[in-house]
Order: structure tokens, then C-alpha cells, then sequence
């Protein structure tokens, strides 16, 4: 599971999280594909349909951050506009 989830990472133009519960903290598996992603320079949108505060690592490797998956239907996938979180950091 761990190499194919890596090969589809790499095989990837984009990644899109979902951080879907109430917590400070967010799913290791999730934050290390967000890591990975990052790493390899891929534009990373999250979901964070709870809202719930950000880390400050998370927020900050995002290209563009979301409160509601259908704002997903109208994002311009395109031209990728970045769209920056804006709430609090811990």
C-alpha cells in the first residue's frame, strides 16, 4: 500500500486533502502525502470542511485551501489560482 500510494503521488499534477474532524492535529498518513507532494513541488489543495485550526506547516504548504468540497466544482483547474488560508495558526 505504502509504494502505491507513493507511485500515484509521483504520477500526480495536483494533490487535494480532505481534513474532515475537529482537531488540531491531522492524520499522519495525510500530512506525510502533503509532505511528499510538497516536496516534489506540486500545487496541494486542502478541504478542511470542520474549519478546524491549522498548523502552521500545513497552512503554509498549501496552493489552495477550501471550507466546502463543492468549492472544488468551480475551482479553475487551469489556471490553479492560489487561494490562501486565512485563519489562526498554531
Amino acid at each position: 500500500m505504502f509504494q502505491n500510494d507513493l507511485r500515484h503521488l509521483r504520477r500526480s499534477d495536483v494533490l487535494v486533502g480532505i481534513r474532515d474532524y475537529e482537531s488540531k492535529y491531522v492524520d499522519s498518513g495525510t500530512a506525510f502525502e502533503i509532505g511528499y507532494a510538497y516536496s516534489m513541488r506540486k500545487p496541494i489543495l486542502l478541504i478542511n470542511e470542520k474549519n478546524s485550526i491549522m498548523n502552521h506547516m500545513m497552512a503554509n504548504s498549501l496552493h489552495a485551501y477550501f471550507t466546502k468540497v463543492e468549492d472544488l466544482a468551480t475551482y479553475d483547474f487551469h489556471r490553479m489560482p492560489k487561494v490562501t488560508y486565512e485563519g489562526t495558526v498554531i
